[in-house]
């Protein structure tokens, strides 16, 4: 389940990365979980939040397809707060609009994440917290309902 969740996570990062870039959004750093050290602009981190397993059917069996509700924040770190609103509107763009196909280490695709719920994806950008110049981070904050589907083997 956790090589799961780290391919998912992966696949995610380089399909939003290349979306990104596709926009013209360069110079990004990208962060998976939560930062332990200090948050540099402009860059990108990608949580998922608490998630549970849905059922695809009644009699289904051991060892078949898998069907995972997730959650999805992206926080974005920018210099100011024009540059947050369009990353946070690119990033709603690409949750709603694409398809991700979920690689594994070994580039086999393994499963798919597509977001299930297009009213449930909520982005917002806040204002830096602290008055220091030399610190101002204006943070973007996406976050969206998404399915993940494991294939049968």
């Amino acid at each position: 389940m956790a090589s799961q969740h780290k391919a998912e996570i992966r696949s995610f990062r380089n399909a939003l990365d290349t979306y990104l870039a596709g926009l013209g959004w360069s110079g990004l750093s990208y962060r998976e979980e939560f930062p332990d050290t200090q948050i540099t602009v402009p860059s990108v981190a990608i949580h998922y939040l608490p998630s549970n397993k849905k059922a695809l059917q009644l009699g289904g069996k051991d060892g078949g397809e898998d069907l995972l509700s997730r959650t999805i924040q992206v926080d974005v770190y920018m210099e100011s707060r024009d540059r947050a609103d369009q990353i946070v509107e690119s990033i709603m763009d690409f949750i709603e609009l694409t398809s991700i196909a979920i690689v594994d280490k070994d580039n086999n695709t393994i499963g798919s994440l597509i977001c299930w719920d297009d009213n449930g994806i909520y982005g917002d950008s806040l204002a830096p917290i602290l008055t220091n110049p030399k610190i101002l981070k204006w943070r973007g904050v996406v976050r969206a309902p998404l399915e993940a589907h494991y294939f049968g083997s």
